[in-house]
């Protein structure tokens, strides 16, 4: 994702946000930290979410052919958020 990429649709599909938000909107998203589920990672330039796990990232179909990857990789430098509630 280049600067102010816009989040993954699907995240708006699945009732987790109301509309797109950019990386830098999604620093601010939901609740501050990790969470079982569903964790966000934001920064000003990128953005990636874990779901049980796996990564769901733009990087990863560079890596993998898929936009799943089974690494969560390096996440110094990236605000950690996760949905409301969860």
């Amino acid at each position: 994702m280049t600067a102010r990429a816009r989040s993954p649709t699907r995240c708006t599909a699945a009732g987790l946000l109301s509309s797109p938000e950019d990386s830098s909107e999604l620093e601010s998203y939901g609740e501050a930290g990790p969470a079982r589920d569903i964790t966000i990672y934001a920064n000003a330039e990128h953005a990636f979410m874990v779901v049980d796990g796996k990564r769901f990232d733009t990087i990863a179909q560079q890596e993998t052919g898929s936009r799943w990857a089974g690494s969560v990789g390096d996440t110094s430098g990236y605000v950690v958020r996760h949905p409301d509630g969860m």
